[in-house]
């Protein structure tokens, strides 16, 4: 029927009139519920979180959950430190009140032939940290190629348990703190390398073994390394190679693998570093308002992955440590893609050192660095002390210790 030709109720049916009236007022409330939907979805889309700071939250039902790991009872802060470890880069530590040293040398600088070891850049680090009363996280990195006997396709790629368990014994007995070269408090059964998502290792596995588990690559080094340290010094605590962190899935089958396959057992704490370029640690996917799955995880979703992973087998009370993390305001040894402004390092460091000191899952968390002058991550540049740098130092003052 034409409306406009309608000639109104007839006489004698008032039910007509009444399903007339339900039926207008139906359309009414189906109109402003699609209003509203549509303006809800603009709002949505255009809504501040998108570019939010890091003191944002994630989304409601996605909160991570607190662990109960205990504290850190030598102090949570650290630094990692590649080779230049001087007695500036001593003061600038001890302004901050930092208690850890996480130093990078090369295990193919220190033996570069079988047997032959240089001891001496190592000597000077160790009796350096130790005199200054800090604590020192040793990694087993980047092994010379004569210790590669691990091959993908035929092309060396990796130590093998043989190969680890000389070199981390070798290690552990001259820094057990018994022998006068000092005491090293804690090692990292390989660093990046042991990890497939490592863009280098990526090319290598594709072109010549990509059908094999990258991670059985690592289970016999991790128990061989973990063993010789243990019975050179068996007080230093022994962490696991950090996993390279772009990815969720990839986090969860790396770890699934290790604890189905008995090597759970072989690491005091899980590892990771944590570098999402220029991304903000709260969003960190690209155009993600929240937490995600998949690449690019935020901060939190990282650890609480590892945190739901190792309850799962049982090993809820074992730290996680992030043992590199940061971001660059310059382009010196870093990519021009990933730089941020001083103020934006400062307050993603912030961002990270709030979330993991109330997470009780994170025990140790090493900003990647500082005292280097050709690296554009360093939050000191040529001297000159960033806001990154006031940042840490106001934080460690108010929570010294991650108690609460």
């Amino acid at each position: 029927m034409n409306r406009n030709s309608d000639p109104g109720p007839v006489p004698g049916r008032p039910r007509t009139r009444i399903a007339i009236l339900l039926a207008f007022v139906g359309v009414c409330i189906l109109v402003g519920v699609l209003v509203f939907a549509i303006s809800y979805g603009v709002v949505q889309q255009n809504h501040p979180q998108a570019g939010a700071s890091p003191t944002s939250s994630p989304a409601p039902g996605r909160q991570p959950i607190p662990g109960t790991v205990s504290p850190s009872q030598t102090g949570p802060y650290g630094f990692t430190i590649l080779r230049r470890l001087t007695p500036e880069t001593i003061a600038y530590l001890k302004e901050l009140r930092i208690t850890w040293v996480r130093y990078q040398l090369d295990w193919a600088h220190i033996e570069a032939q079988p047997g032959q070891f240089d001891w001496s850049e190592l000597d000077s680090a160790v009796s350096l940290v130790n005199a200054s009363g800090m604590h020192i996280d040793f990694p087993l990195q980047l092994a010379p190629d004569w210790a590669l006997s691990q091959t993908c396709g035929g092309k060396p790629l990796l130590p093998g348990a043989k190969e680890m368990t000389q070199y981390a014994s070798a290690l552990a007995q001259r820094y057990n703190g018994r022998n006068g070269h000092g005491y090293i408090d804690s090692y990292e059964i390989g660093n990046e390398e042991f990890d497939e998502h490592l863009p280098r290792n990526k090319k290598i596995v594709a072109s010549n073994c990509s059908q094999v588990n990258f991670v059985s690559f690592y289970g016999p080094v991790l128990k061989a390394g973990y063993q010789a340290i243990k019975s050179q010094s068996p007080q230093a605590l022994v962490g696991m190679a950090a996993i390279w962190w772009v990815n969720t899935p990839h986090i969860r089958s790396y770890l699934d693998w290790l604890y189905q396959n008995g090597y759970g057992d072989y690491f005091d704490y899980a590892n990771f570093h944590y570098y999402p370029c220029a991304g903000n640690p709260n969003t960190a996917a690209p155009g993600n308002p929240t937490i995600t799955d998949g690449d690019r995880p935020s901060f939190d979703l990282e650890w609480q992955t590892f945190h739901e992973i190792m309850a799962q087998y049982g090993d809820s009370r074992k730290p996680v440590w992030v043992t590199e993390t940061g971001w660059a305001i310059s382009n010196i040894n870093q990519a021009q893609r990933c730089i941020v402004s001083p103020e934006q390092q400062a307050q993603f460091m912030s961002y990270l050192l709030t979330e993991a000191a109330k997470s009780h899952v994170v025990q140790q968390l090493f900003w990647y660095t500082i005292d280097l002058k050709n690296d554009g991550m360093s939050i000191t540049q040529f001297s000159n002390k960033l806001p990154g740098f006031y940042t840490l130092q106001r934080f460690i003052q108010q929570q010294p210790l991650w108690n609460k």
